[in-house]
């Protein structure tokens, strides 16, 4: 059952909360509770449980509002009590725990503060693999390459195995929303071979999550599930709420690709659910689009524009332009199954805009593809061809034969025509 009323940003407060009891005193942490959060009147109430569960996902309310103060006071707060060291410490998992609630502005502002505030190699190379990270999310991948390289450069210095992994692996995941997918998997590879894959559970179990998505992309299903499972089990392991609810929204991809769209529909609820529970805003947009992606699949059409736009609300928070990209091109696509072919043109139209902006190939096939559906419904014949032609060079590129393969049957009726 998902809570009807839950606010996120209470979820944030709570995990902020939790954060300062790693690096405060007891007193300390309730001093700064009693005294500064009362007195601003912020309080988290409990949440009441319905059992409507659609209902209750389309209802979640966003109020950043709070999150700002609490963000500004903890950190005023911690300077004042704490030593240096550990302050920037506090700041640097501060900044993680924005860009895992999807407050990327205030993640930002944190980070850079903490760079410019450090002396210590690994405490700098940390902070700049997290800026890696936090520019990955918000598709800025020329500062993400640059700050993920920053941080590798500094761990080759340390001879820091794990820190180097984590790097590899985030450039594999820049490359992968780039649609390299061959240089992306070998730098997971690459990555994974520098662990003690006993010993450091959360990073392998990224990796194994990673190359199950690449396994995904290339309909290799059995060895995509094979790799989720394996991480599923590290993230249950360590009880990282965050990795697996990743994970179940994922597990739902493979499976409505398989087309065992119920399955996918019971993950992606149970990944609704934990991140609706912990706040997890950004992965909350995602994973709305892709409840509204199964559910166009059952042609649910009306139901499956609702989660979309709830997506989109999300997304426009968080600023993320390629999922918004992502969400114009799932509503473009649902607009010409209801038949509204100048509003789907507009959606996709805008999509394919975004995409050109960020150089993503994969979704300008993706989206090039969905917009030859609807100029053949309009029998606008040129269009079709010039967006068919950009899809099917990238799918031929990459060996996607599905793909390929459903191109060749739009253009066959006209090969018959003639």
């Amino acid at each position: 059952m998902v809570a009807n009323n839950i606010k996120n940003t209470d979820n944030f407060i709570k995990d902020v909360q939790n954060l300062l009891k790693k690096f405060m005193e007891k007193k300390q942490v309730k001093d700064f509770s009693d005294r500064i959060l009362r007195k601003y009147g912020i309080s988290i109430k409990s949440p009441n449980y319905l059992n409507e569960i659609d209902k209750a996902q389309l209802e979640v309310k966003f109020t950043p509002a709070k999150e700002r103060m609490q963000v500004d006071r903890t950190i005023t707060y911690a300077e004042k009590n704490l030593q240096k060291e550990k302050y920037l410490d506090l700041m640097l998992h501060l900044g993680k725990l924005c860009i895992s609630h999807g407050k990327f502005n205030l993640a930002e502002e944190i980070l850079i503060k903490t760079r410019k505030l450090s002396k210590d190699d690994n405490l700098t190379a940390n902070v700049y693999l997290s800026l890696g990270d936090l520019y990955a999310r918000v598709t800025d991948f020329d500062k993400g390459i640059l700050f993920t390289k920053k941080s590798q450069k500094i761990f080759d210095k340390l001879n820091d195995k794990l820190g180097i992994a984590k790097c590899e692996n985030t450039l594999g995941t820049f490359y992968a929303e780039l649609g390299n997918l061959p240089k992306a998997i070998s730098l997971f590879e690459k990555s994974l071979s520098h662990l003690d894959q006993e010993k450091h559970l959360l990073m392998s179990g990224m990796l194994y999550h990673n190359i199950a998505v690449i396994y995904s992309i290339y309909k290799e299903y059995d060895v995509s599930i094979k790799f989720f499972q394996k991480a599923l089990k590290n993230y249950e392991k360590l009880n990282v709420q965050l990795k697996i609810a990743e994970t179940r929204h994922n597990l739902a991809m493979v499976y409505m690709d398989q087309k065992y769209f119920h399955s996918a529909l019971n993950e992606i609820d149970k990944s609704i659910e934990i991140s609706i529970k912990s706040g997890f805003n950004s992965l909350l947009g995602l994973s709305y689009l892709s409840k509204a992606n199964i559910l166009a699949e059952l042609e649910e059409y009306h139901f499956a524009n609702a989660f979309a736009d709830k997506a989109l609300e999300l997304t426009h928070e968080n600023d993320d332009k390629l999922t918004i990209a992502d969400i114009y091109k799932v509503k473009g696509t649902l607009e010409r199954h209801l038949q509204n072919y100048e509003l789907a043109e507009s959606y996709l139209l805008s999509s394919l805009r975004i995409n050109k902006k960020y150089k993503n190939q994969m979704n300008i096939a993706e989206t090039s593809l969905e917009l030859a559906k609807v100029y053949d419904a309009i029998d606008k014949k040129t269009e079709k061809d010039i967006f068919l032609d950009v899809a099917l060079k990238y799918y031929k590129k990459i060996n996607a034969v599905d793909q390929v393969e459903e191109i060749n049957n739009l253009i066959k009726p006209e090969i018959s025509a003639a």
